[in-house]
């Protein structure tokens, strides 16, 4: 192997993500220090499952870091429109209301003090 190459999970790579977990799964079987999993990786139940859990952890990184930087500027609240049920409350969010998006759809806003 001359390079690696580092990617963020996706679809494009499902089917290579679940056989390398089986893989891994297979050869530890009889191990006492078996795979413990990277980001829930062994206790996920398909490739689709994992990636979006990938997702959710790489947003609270997003979250905190787009959050201290308005309190930087001066804003005191930070709104969020998003159809996710239940991630922005993890994270000091409270729920104002459904309200209709430019597009048409209803989204949830969100607020941090």
């Amino acid at each position: 192997m001359d390079e690696l190459i580092l990617v963020e999970p996706s679809l494009e790579y499902a089917e290579d993500l679940w056989a390398f977990r089986q893989e891994i799964i297979d050869k530890d079987a009889d191990n006492e220090d078996q795979f413990a999993g990277c980001m829930s990786l062994n206790s996920s139940s398909s490739a689709d499952e994992w990636i979006r859990i990938c997702s959710l952890r790489k947003s609270e990184r997003m979250i905190n870091v787009a959050s201290d930087y308005a309190r930087s500027i001066g804003f005191e609240r930070i709104y969020i429109m998003s159809g996710e049920q239940g991630l922005y409350e993890k994270y000091g969010f409270e729920k104002i209301g459904d309200f209709k998006t430019v597009y048409g759809t209803e989204d949830q806003l969100f607020q941090k003090n």
